[in-house]
Parts: structure tokens; C-alpha cells; sequence
């Protein structure tokens, strides 16, 4: 028997949930999945060795590889050219100031836009060329995205937020993957609420929970600590980097804050679109 909903810990029932699933896997889930969790030439410059990063001392294999990348809106240039390679296992911080095309650069490395030109290649994977299809692929299996505002679907439950992937994925074994994910991030008595009734200490956990469900090789967090108070935002990065080492996957946090540029040994920081 499935419990009560809204009762601490209650789960809605799967056929609940696989009505829920009909209801969004047409609409909502075609709007949302731009977001990162489903969907939809200059002259050479040597590769940027990413400052801090003790990995790419050790030679691992890089999992983020950008040659030449620009992003031009028009006839405005938000970013580029930009050459640099990411180990896996990293854990960056992506800095500069307002403007300076961090947003830009993640949502590229998110396979959220597409480059004007320029080559990237995302765990081994060419994306130039790449149709929706093939692109959405790559952020349901690879990447993890997690947003300053969270990005969660108001009508779900936070259990249901997490299934998100699962369903995308036809991931047979996805409740009891999600449940845990939740209860490890300490939301065991929030699973069956609706995101709106949460904290923003708590819908980032469930943000959290839906970028790792599926063991993303890299973890792209824009300002994930902007829209939160210092000591929760300290409790996210916590949960953040702890997830992030735990699957040895790739983290690339955008931010403004020194505290947490400070928790992460590689750095990155850009300057009107260009690397400095």
C-alpha cells in the first residue's frame, strides 16, 4: 500500500505517477527539457590549462573539449573565441563579471544552445552538426544541469521532479533510484509535497537530486547558491561538491561568490567573452 499523500515520506502510487507522466511527456515536458534535462573562424589559440586543476597535471582524459568557440548573438559577440580542455573529474569554478559570458558558456556546455563556430566535444562526443535528437541525448546521459532557480516542475512532487529523467530515459528501476537519491539529501519526509511547498534550501536538494539521477559524467551548476541565504547556500555547495565527487563526475559551478569559488580548486574566469 502506498501512503497518504502529503503523509511524511508518502510516495503518489505508479499509476498515479504514470498519468502524471502521459500529462507531461507531451507538453511540459517538451518545454522544460530545453532547460537541460531532456529536450531539445578565429585564429587558433593554445588550450587554456585550467588554473588549480590537479587533475590535468595528471593527465586524465579531458571530458569538455572547446576549440575556437564562439557564441554570437547577431551581430553582438557574447563569447569567444574560447579554446580550453576539462578533465573529468574536475571540479572548476566558472567566474567574471556580469555580462563577461559565463551563462553563455555553461548553456553551451550544457547543449542547452548551440556554437556559431568552433568545435565541442562532450565526453567523447563531437557535437557539431548534432540534430535535437542526438543533442538531447547527450544532456539526458551526460549532464546534470542544476539552475539558481531551481527549474522544477511547480505541479510535481519532488519525487515526481526526480522521476523526470527516469521517465525520459524508460529507466525501469527510476522509483526506487529517486526515493533514495531524495531520503540521501535528506528530503525522506518531503517526497510527496509539491515543490511549491518547499524551502529554497529544499527545492535546490530536489534540483540536486534530478541533475545526479541519472550519473551524469559532468555537473553544470549556474549560480546554484544566488537565490539562497549564505548558510543554506554553504549546506547546497556542500551537497553539491559531496554528489560530484561521489560519482567522479565533472563540476562546473558559474558564480559570483568568493566563498564559493574558494571550494573549488580549478578556475576559469572569463572577461567580455574571453578567457583571462
Amino acid at each position: 500500500m502506498w501512503p497518504k499523500a502529503n503523509s511524511p515520506g508518502a510516495l503518489t502510487s505508479s499509476k498515479t505517477h504514470s498519468s502524471r507522466w502521459r500529462r507531461y511527456s507531451s507538453a511540459s515536458i517538451a518545454g522544460v527539457s530545453k532547460y537541460g534535462w531532456g529536450k531539445r573562424f578565429m585564429a587558433p589559440r593554445p588550450y587554456v590549462k585550467v588554473s588549480g586543476c590537479a587533475n590535468q597535471k595528471r593527465g586524465l582524459v579531458a571530458v569538455i573539449i572547446a576549440e575556437n568557440l564562439v557564441k554570437s548573438f547577431g551581430d553582438t559577440r557574447a563569447l569567444g573565441p574560447v579554446t580550453f580542455s576539462i578533465p573529468a573529474g574536475s571540479h572548476i569554478a566558472l567566474t567574471g563579471r556580469s555580462g563577461s559570458g559565463k551563462s553563455t558558456l555553461l548553456s553551451l556546455l550544457g547543449c542547452l544552445d548551440t556554437p556559431t563556430s568552433g568545435r565541442l566535444e562532450i565526453a567523447g562526443i563531437n557535437t557539431a552538426g548534432l540534430g535535437d535528437a542526438a543533442l538531447s541525448q547527450i544532456r539526458l546521459r551526460q549532464i546534470g544541469f542544476i539552475h539558481q532557480f531551481f527549474d522544477l516542475v511547480s505541479d510535481l512532487t519532488a519525487f515526481e521532479n526526480v522521476m523526470v529523467p527516469f521517465w525520459l530515459a524508460g529507466e525501469p528501476l527510476g522509483e526506487p533510484k529517486a526515493s533514495e537519491l531524495l531520503k540521501k539529501l535528506g528530503l525522506a519526509h518531503r517526497l510527496n509535497h509539491l515543490t511549491g511547498d518547499l524551502s529554497g534550501g529544499e527545492q535546490q536538494r530536489v534540483a540536486v537530486a534530478r541533475a545526479v539521477a541519472l550519473g551524469p559524467k559532468i555537473i553544470l551548476a549556474d549560480e546554484p547558491t544566488g537565490s539562497l541565504d549564505s548558510r543554506t547556500g554553504a549546506a547546497v555547495m556542500d551537497l553539491i561538491i559531496e554528489t560530484a565527487t561521489a560519482l567522479g563526475a565533472t563540476l562546473i559551478v558559474a558564480t559570483h561568490s568568493p566563498e564559493v569559488t574558494a571550494r573549488l580548486p580549478g578556475k576559469l574566469t572569463l572577461l567580455d567573452g574571453a578567457l583571462c
